[in-house]
């Protein structure tokens, strides 16, 4: 899976450097962290296709983990939802599809961005 992802981020470079515009569109458009890199994936090979329009049930869809390109922890009980992603979480990100994840907290979370990091570079 990390090759595909590796693959995946090139794909974007690649994008970006021949779609300079791109990026000045984006500049000064509202909460571009949602829209800009999953725009570029969705319209590539590397688009995710299952979620909610391949599920059956809600039942089925909340116990998932996993959202269109990303991987969201709605599962745990009393906490507040969704989850801030920790080392805990690890394995279930190293071994999903997904491209993305929410939530991290840069304080909460370092431990484990560090540890992505360090496999994803490896």
């Amino acid at each position: 899976m990390v090759g595909f992802k590796r693959h995946c981020v090139r794909y974007i470079f690649e994008f970006l450097n021949i779609n300079s515009d791109y990026i000045a569109f984006h500049k000064y458009t509202r909460s571009p962290d949602e829209i800009f890199f999953h725009s570029i994936i969705k319209n590539s090979n590397f688009a995710v296709s299952h979620d909610f329009e391949a599920t059956t049930s809600l039942d089925t869809f909340f116990e998932s983990s996993e959202y269109g390109c990303h991987y969201i922890n709605w599962k745990s009980k009393g906490i507040t939802l969704p989850k801030i992603l920790d080392t805990s979480d690890a394995d279930a990100l190293m071994e999903t599809s997904m491209l993305f994840a929410r939530k991290f907290e840069e304080n909460r979370s370092a431990q484990l961005l560090n540890q992505l990091e360090k496999s994803l570079l490896e």
